[in-house]
């Protein structure tokens, strides 16, 4: 009788992974859906439905985009965790999955434990500026200014946001006392700052440019470990002021954790091919992105670097998750 139990389970197993092994090889045999942790139109969102033609040529399904905007992100992390990890869920995310958590106590999605990267595609710096009527041409004029004035001064901030961390970690550095404006994206920031109700803007060079050139706005300087090339000209926050503010934001695409290896290897492939179409590529320099390609085991190593130094600053900066 004995035997016979474990004959039978050991049949079960034989079969479970026969079947586990049919499913990889078949892969993919129906639709994938990119999740999304913004509203459509956002620029993660036309990245997506760049992405659908191509992925579909490579993979023969539909691509299905869904957005789960809310709660900086942790809408959509959450959602992508509880995921079946078979592949066809994956989570087109930022750098506010790892941030998320740092400020929000009762996120449930892990950046490191919950998903299995596949492929970072691009990353773009955050650049101060400020409104010219301001009257600074440098940080060197703006810290000064700032410090004569202590509380006079407002910054706009997306929460929860990468972009809150670079300007915490600024502040915390260089003894600057400026009061914090909550906004829901990025945009709105900009139109305060050309409207003067914020003296500070956090921005991608994208969302400024055009003002930059029209003289309205004065960008002082650019986060990041080096120059951006979409905007060489504009130093570094360690060339300008001495306090280094690492932190760039990104895009790539992650899995829930436990997607069978083969499942990520072929998802890596077809994005990486994908995102080197002509099409996908002036999007991304449209909408002042810098390219990068980052294999899975690459952009673990990004999300352990980030988890980190997300987490030092947020110490120094005594942020508490709420």
């Amino acid at each position: 009788m004995e035997i016979s139990v474990r004959l039978a389970a050991l049949v079960v197993a034989g079969m479970a992974i026969a079947a586990t092994a049919h499913a990889q090889a078949e892969f993919p045999s129906r639709p994938i859906t990119i999740i999304l942790p913004a509203s459509p139109g956002a620029t993660s969102d036309l990245i997506a439905r760049a992405l659908s033609a191509p992925l579909r040529a490579r993979l023969g399904q539909p691509i299905i985009v869904e957005a789960k905007p809310g709660g900086g992100g942790s809408v959509a992390s959450e959602y992508t965790a509880r995921a079946a990890p078979d592949g066809y869920t994956i989570y087109l995310a930022g750098g506010s999955i790892v941030s998320g958590p740092i400020f929000l106590k009762n996120t449930q999605a892990d950046p490191i434990k919950d998903f299995v990267p596949i492929f970072r595609f691009t990353q773009w710096p955050f650049v101060l500026s400020v409104p010219k009527q301001l009257g600074v041409k440098n940080m060197g004029e703006f810290v000064a200014l700032v410090k004569k004035n202590p509380k006079k001064f407002n910054y706009g901030v997306v929460p929860n946001s990468p972009m809150q961390l670079d300007i915490m970690n600024l502040m915390t550095a260089s003894g600057l006392d400026i009061v914090e404006v909550p906004f829901q994206g990025a945009a709105p920031i900009v139109q305060a700052a050309l409207a003067q109700d914020i003296q500070l803007s956090f921005s991608a060079y994208s969302s400024i440019a055009a003002h930059v050139k029209e003289g309205n706005l004065v960008p002082l300087a650019v986060t990041g470990s080096a120059r951006s090339e979409i905007a060489p000209d504009i130093p570094t926050f360690k060339e300008a002021t001495g306090v280094d503010v690492a932190i760039t934001s990104w895009y790539g695409f992650v899995a829930p954790a436990k997607t069978p290896q083969p499942i990520v290897d072929r998802l890596y492939a077809a994005l990486k091919a994908s995102v080197a179409e002509p099409d996908v590529q002036k999007l991304l320099r449209d909408s002042g992105l810098e390219r990068v390609e980052s294999s899975p085991q690459e952009m673990a190593a990004t999300l352990a670097h980030d988890a980190k130094l997300y987490g030092d600053i947020a110490r120094k900066a005594g942020i508490q998750p709420q």
